[in-house]
């Protein structure tokens, strides 16, 4: 679907051109575009002054495409909102459907516009069940911490654990952009603690994997708080079997590893190579990281299932820093 969307936002570029000139459009074998043409490809480039001198021409406020759509709906896709405006004003209907279901509310949230969705949801856009389902405005709203989108989108029946085009729910969008406030909003609302990602280069991952990833300690202590599973483990290449401190570890997140460290999570936890953050550490030269684990007891001569140590891959990987640190430890 998104190549064809692609696709067609590029015809509608050279139909948009062609109006522009008052010449056919420069395709082979293609013919002068009709004043239906015309307005969907302005809504789409979000030409607000063309849309309107067209729909006084008498094209079609509901003209549809190949996919089913009218002007209003790809304005709201390309999140023109004074295109949109415009043709609410005109008349356009709000709830229009193409072949796949898809309103002007739909495509908005799909392309992340949160400003529009909540004004086309404030004058009486519906969420309908396939949105609940799966429709990335919430996940989308949570990510950016718009706590105003995120409590009126649950006000208006979106599903609390619906997921994105990656599988991620809201709670997984904001809990790895560190957007606490809304972490906890979500968590009081009753989100899916434990959640995973069904997606790849995702799948697995639960809302804690993916804050200790990218370094969000607030998020995370928001998480173990509320009850997160601390040694819930991800599922996709080449992550399988990384629990959160694995994932801190090797990303240099010590702030991260220091509290789940605290909270209590196994420092001797193995991925699907064997390896335990300490390997991690060393394989991603993470000396300050390499210095809190073995301050907690990390087994220094821990081995991965080809035998290797954290020493080994610090020096295979040409990380000194790391294999000094290693070293002044007594590693072998």
């Amino acid at each position: 679907m998104d190549a064809l969307r692609t696709f067609a936002v590029s015809i509608m570029a050279l139909v948009v051109c062609a109006a522009a000139t008052g010449q056919a459009a420069p395709t082979a074998g293609l013919p002068s575009p009709s004043l239906n043409d015309q307005l969907i490809a302005a809504a789409t480039s979000g030409d607000a002054a063309a849309v309107e001198q067209l729909l006084e021409k008498g094209a079609n406020i509901e003209a549809k495409d190949n996919l089913g759509w009218t002007p209003l709906i790809w304005a709201a896709y390309q999140g023109h909102t004074d295109v949109v405006n415009l043709l609410l004003e005109k008349g356009a209907n709000l709830e229009a459907k193409g072949k796949s279901g898809q309103t002007a509310l739909h495509e908005a949230g799909y392309m992340g516009h949160t400003d529009l969705v909540m004004q086309l949801l404030e004058i009486g856009a519906k969420i309908s069940e396939s949105d609940k389902r799966e429709w990335p405005a919430l996940p989308e709203a949570a990510s950016q911490g718009n706590l105003e989108a995120v409590e009126t989108l649950l006000a208006k029946g979106a599903s609390i654990n619906a997921k994105d085009e990656n599988g991620e729910t809201a709670l997984i969008r904001a809990a790895s952009a560190g957007q606490v406030d809304v972490v906890k909003l979500l968590l009081e609302k009753g989100a899916d603690l434990e959640a995973k990602a069904s997606a790849y280069p995702f799948e697995g991952d639960t809302a804690l994997i993916e804050a200790a990833y990218e370094g969000k300690a607030d998020a995370v202590q928001a998480l173990l708080d509320a009850g997160a599973n601390i040694e819930a483990k991800a599922s996709a290449y080449p992550f399988e079997g990384d629990t959160a401190l694995i994932e801190a570890a090797g990303r240099g997140k010590s702030d991260v590893v220091t509290l789940l460290l605290a909270k209590g999570a196994n420092i001797e936890a193995r991925d699907k190579n064997g390896w335990t953050p300490l390997i991690q550490a060393g394989d991603m030269g993470q000396p300050e990281v390499l210095q809190l684990l073995l301050a907690k007891g990390a087994n220094i001569n821990a081995k991965g299932k080809d035998g290797n140590t954290a020493l080994h891959w610090a020096i295979n990987e040409q990380h000194p820093d790391a294999a000094k640190v290693l070293e002044d430890h007594g590693a072998q």
